[in-house]
């Protein structure tokens, strides 16, 4: 290789390096500054691939996902000749799933050492810490400061989000791993951050009121003991615990939140089906059209449901709602097929966070915001490039953390 052309490839990989780091700091806050800075990574990965000689099958890291990945590429793609929006759901593949996986594929080539994967972790810090503080505000001024958004129902804590829900489901996400990273630090002033970050992130948990977040956020932090086998985690675990559910129990809005499930959601006291509950089995009838491949993927919205449904009680209640569950989004979308190879990976997934972590601290943050975030999942759709964008850097970093104990360097092609 020549001088010129290795300077030229040190300066890409420089940029792009620092293209990453701006983008999973704006990651769950900017779908811009997403879009602006992924095509910036995907232009330089593009050109260091035409410099760089190797086999085809060297262009991607290898990894025990790479399989179930280009299955759930290939699934999508076929959907679109299955559509009833065709432009839609190409738009969709390329706009979000194919956009999901190279992120994954990024964070793998871009994350090759122990100094960057530390790095991408206090980048998280930083970008958690800001959104934090923001939800914090929009309680005391009534409003954020990202978006100028008001409070949910003038009271609860949904920061720059649409629901409170979205805004829990960022949480359980980022804040299991980044303050396992911080417990690792000893230093008084990393520990001072570290109180002070947990005590804003406890307060925006309670005050965003998403009943669901508690309950599958308490399941994946005593899965992961389970685990992880450590006393002392149990013991902070459950006392953790203790505090929550005394003080979600002991409030009149929280348990009320809590009791509202049942009624609103599942079912009436005149022993109707109602809120999701009503959803999801009209969507499971409307999936009966399709059951192979779906009606094809970014076709779950009003305006093209309108047009091709003619369950005229699925038209109404997707008209008002989305499907309350991301299972069943996929299913709808997709069909048996694309659900299928989708939960085949998220078991490889999970297969990686229970055999292959070590037994430390930080693989217990990752388990926990994994399986907290997949939880929620079950009744609630945590989709968009930010939020989804965000669990597939995560599920890159994870893979990492697996393997963190190796030379790094030398685990992937890049």
């Amino acid at each position: 290789m020549s001088f010129k052309k290795e300077t030229l490839l040190k300066g890409l990989s420089a940029a792009k390096l620092y293209i990453f780091y701006f983008l999973i700091f704006f990651l769950p806050i900017s779908k811009a500054a997403i879009e602006i800075a992924f095509a910036l990574i995907f232009l330089i990965w593009f050109i260091e691939k035409l410099f760089k000689k190797g086999k085809i099958k060297d262009i991607f890291p290898k990894t025990e996902l790479n399989l179930p990945i280009f299955a759930i590429l290939v699934v999508c793609f076929l959907t679109i000749f299955n559509s009833v929006e065709p432009k839609e759901s190409l738009r969709g593949f390329f706009g979000k799933w194919f956009e999901f996986a190279m992120l994954y594929f990024f964070t793998l080539n871009i994350i090759d050492s122990e100094k960057k994967f530390k790095t991408v972790l206090w980048v998280f810090s930083g970008s958690l810490t800001l959104i934090s503080v923001d939800a914090i505000w929009q309680f005391i001024s009534g409003k954020d400061f990202f978006y100028l958004r008001s409070l949910e129902q003038g009271v609860w804590i949904r920061g720059y989000f649409t629901s409170i829900n979205l805004f829990a489901g960022l949480l359980t996400l980022i804040a299991p791993i980044v303050l396992t990273f911080l417990i690792t630090f000893r230093k008084k002033y990393v520990r001072l951050y570290t109180y002070f970050l947990f005590s804003i992130l406890f307060f925006c948990l309670l005050f965003s009121n998403s009943a669901e977040t508690w309950i599958f956020i308490s399941l994946s932090l005593i899965f992961g003991v389970f685990f992880y086998k450590n006393r002392r985690l149990f013991r902070y675990v459950i006392l953790f615990l203790i505090v929550l559910w005394f003080i979600v129990l002991i409030s009149f809005s929280f348990r009320e939140r809590l009791i509202s499930l049942k009624e609103k959601q599942i079912i009436s006291s005149q022993g109707k089906l109602v809120g999701r509950t009503a959803i999801w089995l009209a969507v499971l009838q409307e999936v009966k059209n399709n059951p192979v491949l779906g009606k094809g993927i970014n076709t779950t919205r009003a305006s093209i449901i309108k047009k091709y449904s003619k369950n005229s009680n699925f038209v109404k209640l997707l008209s008002e709602n989305h499907p309350h569950s991301l299972y069943l989004y996929i299913l709808l979308e997709c069909g048996i097929l694309g659900l299928s190879v989708y939960l085949w990976f998220l078991y490889r997934i999970f297969k990686i966070i229970t055999t292959s972590f070590k037994r430390d601290i930080l693989s217990y943050g990752f388990f926990v915001s994994i399986v907290g975030f997949l939880g929620i999942n079950l009744t609630d759709i945590m989709w968009g490039e930010r939020l989804q964008g965000l669990f597939w850097v995560i599920i890159g970093l994870a893979v990492i953390q697996s393997k963190r104990m190796v030379r790094i360097e030398r685990l992937f092609y890049v």
